[in-house]
């Protein structure tokens, strides 16, 4: 077991806290858990994928192994679970150790508790920005969108514009008009591939949300 200087320690993370930004900050965290106590860290997000991954020289142990290795700590957000902060090491933790991670979840859930502000807020931004261009479509274009990406399932597909128009009873310059707005609110990228039609890639997959609503 290692002997741990929590008052080092302590203010290291405070420093971190002070100057460094979320990401930045979060693998500052793990790599202070590496240099103090040895240990491999793993920050994970609500969905169980890693954030922030640091592996001690010591350690080969993948984070997918054998999850009695690892010593798991839940980042909560009043009773709602956003993360986790994970350590992996042979030795067990000493009590000062175990102080000292609870230190740095504390930290972590600070940091956690930011970043999962900054995403509803960028979420809130983006739905916003989907709907304004939704809305501002002509009916033949919203009729048009909701069609074009019934045709393919998922985030990228292709298009013949002549079929959709044909299916509608449109013009094909409605086809293009909607693909044309779309893509310059940055919500798709549309490349033509001629006679093999037009390749579409979905940029934020709110749209698709959004079109389902009609």
């Amino acid at each position: 077991m290692n002997n741990i200087d929590l008052s080092l320690f302590t203010a290291q993370l405070n420093t971190l806290l002070a100057n460094e930004s979320d990401a930045k900050a979060l693998e500052g965290v793990c790599e202070l858990l590496k240099m103090h106590t040895s240990a491999s860290s793993c920050i994970e997000g609500r969905d169980g994928r890693a954030i922030i991954e640091v592996f001690a020289e010591s350690s080969d142990m993948p984070v997918s192994s054998d999850d009695s290795a690892w010593l798991r700590l839940p980042i909560l957000a009043g009773d709602m679970t956003i993360g986790s902060l994970n350590l992996h090491r042979v030795l067990p933790f000493s009590q000062e150790e175990n102080l000292a991670i609870r230190f740095a979840l504390a930290i972590c859930t600070i940091l956690m508790r930011h970043r999962e502000g900054v995403l509803s807020a960028d979420r809130k931004r983006r739905i916003q920005t989907v709907r304004a261009v939704v809305n501002n479509l002509s009916f033949s274009e919203l009729d048009a969108a909701t069609e074009i990406f019934k045709t393919f399932s998922g985030e990228e597909g292709l298009l013949i514009a002549g079929h959709i128009a044909d299916k509608l009873g449109f013009a094909r310059s409605v086809i293009t008009s909607t693909l044309r707005k779309l893509e310059s609110a940055d919500l798709i990228e549309s490349r033509s591939l001629g006679m093999k039609g037009t390749y579409i890639r979905i940029k934020d997959m709110f749209l698709r949300e959004e079109l389902k609503k009609f």
